[in-house]
């Protein structure tokens, strides 16, 4: 009778073997289906650790969830938008498992700067699965902000003092003494490295300076010479020619004669030109070689000039 009932059974399951094989695929593919909504039923607890808070001070909130051991979950971090709040920083803790599953909590500080008198929060956990992740959220929280500042009134009368209120005026030594010094050490240091360059730039500026305050006497006196054709304006000019030397040339040219001047500078032009300035103002006599004469002597001192700018210039 027994392997009667078996031979029995097993041709009842050979006769109905094609009609339940679709019965595995449905089940298979139910599970995969239902298997978010079991994801649903794991629930995260998120709560702020106080009931109020203030304007741009911290505040904590701590965020926990159990599940399943195999299960890999994922909390926000910095790049998610805790609007209204504001993240500072977060404390993670190492998952603890028991015979119940795991466990893992995270405690947040957020600051806030917004004046709603309630702020309300509700962070998710994100369970990742093999193809996707499903987002399961905690329950809202909400925290009560303080508000620091009365409700002002609407007809304040304004209060004013006109009253001048002396200000004693104090000098701060120790600024003006640092400044001082730090001038002074700017000044010397600038005169170590570039005092050589400065002196040289100056001495060729008063060379310059000198020069043109010559030109410019000269050429007037020469002017007043044709004008008014006087021997008093011919002395003055050659007088103006050798001071100007003097000072070219480092000789005492005003106390110099003529004849002594050429001995020191040969030249037969300069020598003509002083004999015809001569004749002029000791012969009381005005040739008309005078102002050629004038014109040479000017063009003498210009020779010397430029002569005493390279020797400026060329100086270590």
């Amino acid at each position: 009778m027994q392997k009667l009932h078996i031979n029995t059974t097993t041709s009842l399951f050979g006769k109905y073997q094609k009609s339940i094989q679709w019965i595995f695929p449905v089940i298979i593919l139910l599970s995969q289906l239902f298997s978010p909504c079991l994801a649903q039923e794991l629930k995260p607890h998120g709560k702020f650790l106080v009931d109020s808070a203030k304007i741009g001070l911290p505040i904590r909130y701590t965020l926990s969830f159990r599940h399943p051991a195999e299960m890999q979950v994922i909390f926000p971090d910095s790049g998610y938008n805790f609007s209204p709040f504001e993240w500072d920083h977060k404390d993670y803790f190492p998952t603890r498992t028991d015979a119940k599953g795991s466990i893992d909590s995270v405690v947040y500080t957020f600051t806030t700067f917004n004046i709603a008198p309630i702020q309300k929060l509700q962070l998710p956990v994100y369970i990742v699965q093999q193809k996707d992740c499903t987002t399961v959220y905690a329950t809202i929280d909400s925290v009560v902000v303080q508000q620091l500042l009365g409700q002002p009134s609407r007809f304040l009368s304004p209060k004013t003092n006109v009253e001048y209120i002396p200000v004693p005026q104090t000098l701060d030594y120790r600024l003006i003494l640092a400044i001082i010094l730090a001038s002074g050490l700017l000044i010397l240091l600038l005169y170590l490295l570039f005092g050589r360059q400065i002196k040289r730039q100056y001495r060729l500026y008063r060379l310059w300076r000198e020069h043109r305050s010559f030109v410019s006497h000269y050429e007037k006196l020469r002017r007043k010479v044709r004008q008014q054709k006087e021997t008093s304006a011919v002395e003055m000019t050659v007088v103006l020619w050798k001071q100007y030397m003097e000072l070219l040339h480092n000789k005492p040219y005003s106390s110099y004669t003529t004849k002594e001047i050429t001995e020191i500078i040969s030249n037969s032009k300069l020598s003509d030109s002083l004999q015809i300035a001569d004749r002029a103002i000791y012969g009381n006599s005005m040739p008309e070689e005078i102002y050629g004469a004038l014109r040479n002597l000017q063009m003498t001192a210009e020779s010397f000039y430029k002569r005493k700018r390279v020797e400026v210039a060329s100086k270590r």
